[in-house]
């Protein structure tokens, strides 16, 4: 007995001594089997916290395992964007899988507080995209056999998540924020309920600029009958809830192909009046609860068939909406919505979404006295829509702040007045067959004024009136003035009802612009008081401005007298402006600005939305120098010199540029060429001419009178270089800077400079530069007269703020030179070496000459390769486009006809094939030209250092 009892004892002791070391001798496998596996598998910054929690006795006689703070952090483009942040992962694991290692099976799952930001880029590339691409040719099967983990759980939970999906491709953002969830059953079955629990704080959801819901509440207790073999889903007694509707699913999906399957039923059996105000988020986040309803409410939806987005194939769908004899009213609040009646029917019978038809039979309200009503049909809304619209009544604003309790400070007030009706199909409308269009009224504003927390300053529109007609909609009068704001537009609008209900179609319109004032900071600054003057150091961060795509206006700039930007203030705008296709075209604008006159013409292109470009030419007339230094990017770095000018100048430029999100622009491809003359001008302060004064003691240097001093420049390869030389003259002595000269965007400087410096200013200049080139003349038996000079040389470096001057004298006047050579011979003769070693060094300098030369054809054929291959590319892709664009059509043209749409689609796939190899040639023939020009460019330098070196 005592044996038996000393053999369990030590069982016992040995189990307990298994529990407490098993997390410490597995830690180090599991450890190392997750790192491998995302090591293979993601392309991402993965951060965890190496103190895995391991253990044994929390789910005996299974594993725990719980890692801490995770985030996963994106590269290149996202390199500065965090994908997730976790608190806790926490797993159940079987722990003979464990300890086998060939696979862990997972059977509990728990993701405690993640927050996971989920971006799509305009160009399409998502930052969760961060999966390797597998090296892996095995079967589906065999790649699952070789995976270091194994699903089977039995439940899986979310607890506090965070989750904002923006995709800025198709201009879609939802914000799921405190989530929870959790569902359980049994995954290892073919055949399971699983049981789910959803809770979430808040949801938004806004696609294209429309927000469809705003903070809402959501919950859901969704039972699914899981049949994994046939992948299908049923749904069974589900209830949902999104603010006050509740509303419950019935029906199944499968997907048993590429296909899905679906026979979905909305169920809503107790839908009230009250429970559908609950989704207009201005009613349900104030006062709620004290809302009083009535009036008979019904809402039911059904979706049935198949959807395939390859063939677009699509399920038959029908909702429908109907509100009679309903109104709502707050008892704290005077006003009551009275006699609200709603008739919605949006019905699809065979999946082909053209043949949608959406029917507002009715929509009608009272407020007060005055009645609102409004009708809707839309047939045919993917090819050409065929509407029947109307509206009729008035609205008195000032009402609705008795009707709704509003945020505090909210001030609303003014007249609506709409009168009009619209029948025909959208292509009549933009074309020129009035015969067969019905479309007339009037839409009116009458002192509109309206206040709110978060608007910088009042908005007001004093009238407004849109007049429909069959060919454009007339806009005779709009005035508006927003804080010290004011605009005024006329002119008329084409192709309103297109833009209205495609979203590829483009609204046109002619209009008329002026102003006395337009305060931009009131827009970009949550203080809209403008009365006091900025600070100078005050300034408003600039951002890049995307221009709408689907826009194409002309506006005739009648005068604007004021414009506030930033410190700017420009005066007496005028000109026209072009609004299309993303872009913004600028001719002929003239305006006041720095005490001058500034000519615009040009472009500003953001179709490409990271790298928005502009070019643009430019006339200054009379333009304050320090002013425009000051506030002008672009100035201070082709220009930095204008810092210690004082004056002012005229000038004519070209610039080409990339702009950066705050609309910088991109150095790296910036070019400019024109010129800069200034009428009268002081120079001071400038390092280099101060340094250039004390080596040569030359005071008179130190402050430059500049007049009608002519600069002619281009920017190429991140210098701006002179194209001719510049004269100037200090008093007697003449200076002329070399074209050879450039200053860099770094402010770096390289200038040759020749002073005609008279002998006569040299006296005074003891131990100075000029007094030791002046002995070195007279002990070879030279007397300069007073009326000689000296040509001097002075080679500018280094950087404007640490300048390297180096000065030489050149020459002497023609009759000191003679005497020079007939008394100085026994002077040369002894200096012979000297002289040989500055013979070298001027090789060295034209062999180093020579390299820049062919370092710089080098980089101009780099450039032009690039352009080359730049221009290959925008071929390439408009054949891909409109390839893409040819298949996409000659599927719709094949029409309901599954046998036409799949040979269209076919012909569609041969046509993108030909066209992606065309562009294929494209690139290659223009990398080819390419290397070419830079091979030739590389031979050139040769030739050149070689003849250098002769």
């Amino acid at each position: 007995m005592k044996k038996i009892v000393l053999i369990f004892s030590l069982v016992v002791v040995l189990f307990l001594g298994f529990l407490l070391a098993a997390p410490f001798l597995f830690k180090g496998k599991i450890l190392s089997i997750i790192k491998e596996q995302i090591n293979e598998n993601v392309n991402a910054k993965v951060n965890f916290s190496d103190d895995l929690d391991l253990s044994l006795i929390r789910s005996f006689p299974n594993l725990s395992l719980q890692i801490n703070d995770i985030e996963v952090v994106g590269v290149d483009s996202f390199a500065q964007d965090t994908l997730l942040r976790m608190k806790t992962f926490a797993a159940t694991l079987d722990i003979m899988s464990v300890i086998s290692g060939d696979q862990i099976r997972i059977k509990r799952v728990l993701l405690e507080s993640p927050d996971i930001h989920a971006v799509i880029l305009p160009s399409g590339r998502a930052n969760w995209d961060i999966a390797k691409p597998s090296t892996d040719t095995s079967t589906t099967e065999e790649s699952d056999s070789s995976s270091g983990f194994q699903i089977a759980l039995k439940s899986y939970e979310l607890s506090n998540a965070n989750i904002v999906y923006d995709d800025q491709e198709a201009e879609m953002y939802a914000a799921v924020l405190g989530l929870n969830h959790k569902g359980s059953g049994d995954f290892t079955q073919d055949n399971f309920i699983l049981e789910t629990l959803t809770q979430i704080k808040s949801l938004t959801y806004r696609s294209e600029g429309l927000n469809y819901l705003t903070e809402a509440e959501f919950d859901a207790k969704v039972d699914i009958d899981m049949n994994l073999p046939q992948m299908r889903f049923g749904f069974k007694d589900n209830n949902f809830r999104l603010n006050a509707l509740e509303i419950g699913l019935d029906g199944f999906v499968a997907m048993p192909n590429d296909a899905i399957e679906m026979d979905l039923n909305l169920k809503s059996n107790k839908v009230s009046f009250k429970e559908l105000l609950s989704l207009i988020p201005a009613i349900y986040q104030k006062d709620f609860a004290d809302l009083e309803t009535k009036g008979e409410t019904s809402l039911t939806a059904q979706a049935k068939g198949v959807y395939n987005s390859a063939i677009e194939a699509y399920p038959a769908f029908n909702l429908k909406l109907l509100v009679q004899n309903a109104m709502f009213k707050y008892p704290a609040l005077p006003e009551a919505l009275n006699n609200v009646n709603i008739d919605l029917e949006v019905a699809n019978a065979d999946g082909i979404l053209d043949h949608t038809v959406t029917n507002l039979k009715k929509l009608h309200v009272e407020l007060g006295q005055e009645p609102f009503d409004a009708h809707l049909l839309v047939r045919n809304p993917m090819t050409d829509p065929n509407l029947d619209m109307g509206l009729k009544g008035s609205l008195q604003l000032d009402r609705i702040v008795k009707l709704v309790p509003l945020e505090e400070g909210t001030k609303l007030s003014g007249k609506l007045i709409a009168d009009m009706v619209a029948k025909g199909r959208v292509s009549q409308f933009s074309g020129d067959d009035y015969e067969n269009m019905n479309v007339s009224g009037n839409l009116i504003a009458e002192q509109l004024h309206y206040e709110a927390k978060d608007l910088p300053t009042p908005f007001d529109l004093s009238a407004m009136e849109l007049n429909f007609q069959p060919k454009e909609v007339k806009l005779p009068k709009f005035e508006a003035k927003l804080g010290h704001s004011d605009i005024s537009l006329n002119g008329s609008l084409q192709n309103f009802f297109g833009y209205l209900f495609k979203p590829d179609e483009v609204l046109k319109g002619q209009l008329e612009l002026s102003s006395s004032l337009l305060d931009a900071n009131a827009f970009m600054s949550d203080e809209g008081d403008q009365n006091e003057t900025p600070a100078p150091e005050d300034t408003v961060a600039m951002q890049a401005v995307e221009i709408p795509a689907n826009i194409d206006f002309n506006f005739r700039i009648k005068g604007i007298d004021k414009v506030l930007y930033d410190n700017l203030e420009l005066k007496n705008v005028q000109g026209t402006a072009h609004v299309h296709d993303a872009m913004l075209d600028l001719t002929g604008v003239r305006l006041g600005i720095f005490d001058g006159q500034v000519e615009l013409n040009g472009k500003y292109d953001t179709r490409d939305k990271q790298n928005p470009a502009t070019a643009v030419k430019v006339k200054l007339s009379e333009v304050d120098i320090q002013q425009s230094f000051n506030y002008m990017n672009s100035v201070q770095k082709l220009a930095p010199i204008a810092k210690y000018l004082n004056g002012k100048v005229n000038a004519e430029f070209g610039l080409e540029t990339l702009l950066g999100q705050d609309m910088s622009p991109v150095l790296s491809s910036l070019t400019s060429d024109g010129f800069f003359k200034t009428s009268k001008a002081v120079l001071s302060g400038f390092t280099p001419m101060n340094t250039l004064a004390d080596r040569l003691k030359l005071n008179d240097l130190k402050e430059v009178l500049l007049t009608n001093t002519n600069v002619s420049y281009e920017v190429a390869d991140g210098k701006v270089k002179l194209k001719n030389p510049v004269d100037f003259k200090v008093g007697n002595i003449g200076v002329r800077v070399l074209e050879e000269g450039y200053t860099t965007f770094e402010q770096g400087l390289n200038y040759v400079m020749k002073l005609d410096v008279p002998a006569s200013v040299i006296g005074g200049n003891t131990g100075g530069v000029l007094d030791n080139m002046l002995k070195e003349v007279n002990r070879s038996g030279t007397d300069l007269k007073a009326g000689e000079r000296l040509n001097i040389n002075a080679l500018v470096g280094g950087t404007i703020q640490k300048p390297e001057i180096s000065t030489s004298l050149k020459d002497i006047g023609k009759d000191a030179l003679n005497q020079v050579k007939d008394q100085a011979k026994q002077v040369i003769d002894n200096k012979k070496q000297e002289a040989i070693d500055k013979a070298n060094a001027a090789k060295a300098k034209l062999i180093a000459d020579a390299e820049a030369k062919g370092d710089a054809l080098i980089t101009e054929a780099h450039k032009k390769a690039d352009q080359l291959k730049a221009e290959a590319k925008k071929q390439g892709d408009a054949l891909i486009a409109e390839a893409d664009k040819r298949a996409e059509q000659l599927v719709k043209d094949a029409g309901a006809n599954p046998v036409k749409k799949e040979a269209a689609r076919r012909l569609g796939e041969v046509g993108k094939k030909e066209a992606r190899e065309k562009a294929a040639a494209l690139n290659a023939a223009a990398e080819k030209q390419g290397n070419e020009l830079i091979g030739k460019a590389e031979s050139e330098k040769a030739r050149l250092v070689a003849e250098a070196s002769k």
